[in-house]
């Protein structure tokens, strides 16, 4: 062989040896990622709220103390618990990301930005007054 052709080969080795490591690096992400469970709680733990890592609740908690408050409070009281694990799983989530992958990667900013467009309010996702 030539001494180019070595070369060529030698750099693709190295190019394939790169390529599996961020492969292992992102299904290491990824399966981290799956398992992430953030559990938060309201102001005197009147409410819990667990989140999987889609920001799906599975799991709420109520103490014997919303017996005795407004529902309404209550209302709020879960709904505000459930935007903090949910910003929590956010930040679990690039605490992840920055670990692995890195979050200036391609493959990191792609899955925060996917993050951020899951865990958005629904109220942000309405449309603005006037717009159709």
């Amino acid at each position: 062989m030539s001494t180019t052709a070595d070369q060529a080969f030698d750099w693709i080795e190295g190019w394939q040896r790169t390529a599996a490591k961020r492969l292992e690096e992102t299904e290491m992400m990824v399966s981290k990622i799956d398992k992430l469970r953030v559990t938060a709680a309201s102001e005197g733990e009147t409410v819990k709220v667990t989140v999987d890592s889609h920001g799906i609740v599975t799991d709420l908690t109520l103490s014997g103390a919303v017996k005795s408050q407004d529902p309404d409070k209550t209302a709020e009281q879960i709904m505000a618990t459930m935007a903090k694990a949910r910003n929590g799983l956010g930040k679990g989530a690039s605490r992840i990301v920055k670990d692995t992958i890195g979050l200036e990667s391609a493959t990191g900013k792609a899955i925060m930005a996917g993050f951020r467009k899951r865990l958005r309010k629904p109220e942000d996702l309405l449309p603005e007054s006037g717009a159709r």
